[in-house]
């Protein structure tokens, strides 16, 4: 089954929320807060690999001697959701780390959490570098992954073709780009204020769609 397949048919649950993501976004770094709220509610978080493009600004954010509203923002956010977070020194490529996560997400579902969660402290909490192969796959086997299939997959073209299906999938919704949200058929670019959140818990799943209202 294609990834777009399987994607479009866990669609139908209600109760399924979709997350772009990419390691190197500090926004996505900080949604952590959200997914944790879905999550005490009963509500599936599905994380998607979008590999942010290099040239899109972030070496501004990760730059230590700017102070800009933008990185403001995301140190207070960080701080409310009691997240530790060290400016990595460079934006690495993240490529093969979603394109593990994402194999995970799919043949290892129960550790993709943990997995997620680690590469995230990495590049965020300790300023390690996820371009760093070794410190991947070690990551990865701390957590329980199948580090050998894992890379079996790479060497095929697998999981890379796993992380261009996300993408594919996130296009035909108009997304461009993470961190971004499908929550029942309404998509939510970038950090979603917690009123919206707030929409989406109070939604009791009938088979019916789930609607997010800005104010």
């Amino acid at each position: 089954m294609s990834i777009v397949t399987f994607l479009n048919r866990r669609h139908a649950d209600p109760r399924r929320i979709w997350h772009w993501y990419d390691f190197r976004c500090p926004y996505c770094y900080v949604a952590q807060a959200r997914l944790a709220a879905l999550r005490t509610v009963g509500l599936y978080p599905q994380m998607l690999p979008y590999p942010v493009p290099i040239d899109v600004g972030l070496p501004l954010l990760f730059d230590r001697r700017r102070t800009s509203s933008t990185r403001r923002l995301i140190e207070r956010a960080a701080r409310d959701a009691g997240l530790p977070l060290q400016w990595p020194k460079h934006v690495p490529d993240t490529r093969r780390a979603l394109a593990v996560t994402e194999w995970v997400r799919q043949y290892q579902p129960d550790l993709v959490g943990a997995l997620y969660r680690r590469l995230f402290e990495a590049q965020f909490a300790r300023g390690e570098d996820l371009a760093d192969h070794r410190l991947v796959d070690t990551l990865a086997e701390r957590v329980g992954v199948d580090i050998s299939h894992v890379r079996a997959a790479l060497l095929d073209g697998t999981a890379e073709h796993a992380v261009a299906g996300c993408v594919s999938v996130a296009d035909r919704y108009g997304v461009t780009g993470p961190p971004a949200w499908l929550i029942g058929e309404r998509v939510v670019s970038g950090l979603p204020q917690t009123f919206a959140f707030d929409e989406v818990m109070r939604v009791i799943p009938d088979g019916g769609r789930t609607v997010v209202r800005r104010r």
